[in-house]
């Protein structure tokens, strides 16, 4: 329900807002952005990010009370318990894990679902199609981790269970991301 909220919210504002919003919530609970905030409104070579909702690069800024304190007071209220559905914390919990892989340079994290090898070929496939091999390892890890979310926010949130540009399940595109940031890790510790 939290995250519903927050997604239409962010939906319904333009870039600008959008930019102007997040900026406040990182005054206000003085965060120091694991990547410029700008990043999200801007195309950058083998990411496109620009008109993608930024809640996924907010989310891994924020922990459950401060997303929690983003909805309003009466809301909370009204419903007198806890505000994440099922969904959201499975959500959260994966998209946590993944912070904490960066953060500690560690090669593998939480990700509770199974993606056949065939369906990960075919994202894999059609991503060298639109950028180039191996173009993801010189990203900074934290930039997948908006993309992770809106495929799983999709998957589990909405009607649109295949990715409309692929016509391959976002869960899918959720493990690819996961796999990707783990060999950014992996390649980053080969490297020191």
């Amino acid at each position: 329900m939290s995250l519903k909220y927050l997604y239409n919210k962010l939906e319904s504002m333009d870039l600008e807002e959008q930019y102007c919003y997040i900026q406040n919530i990182f005054r206000n609970f003085q965060i120091v952005p694991k990547y410029d905030l700008i990043d999200n409104f801007q195309n950058t070579p083998g990411k496109e990010t620009l008109n993608k909702n930024p809640l996924g690069y907010l989310l891994m800024h924020l922990n459950p009370v401060q997303i929690d304190e983003l909805l309003p007071k009466y809301l909370r209220e009204l419903v007198g318990k806890d505000t994440f559905s099922t969904q959201d914390r499975i959500i959260l919990d994966i998209i946590y894990s993944a912070v904490d892989a960066i953060k500690n340079k560690d090669t593998y994290f939480y990700f509770p679902y199974k993606v056949s090898a065939p369906e990960m070929f075919e994202v894999f496939q059609k991503g060298v199609a639109k950028y180039s091999e191996w173009s993801f390892l010189k990203l900074n890890p934290y930039k997948l981790i908006p993309a992770l979310f809106r495929h799983l926010y999709k998957f589990f949130n909405t009607n649109q269970k295949i990715d409309p540009e692929t016509n391959v399940s976002h869960l899918a595109h959720a493990e690819c991301n996961k796999r990707m940031i783990e060999l950014i890790i992996e390649r980053k510790l080969t490297n020191e």
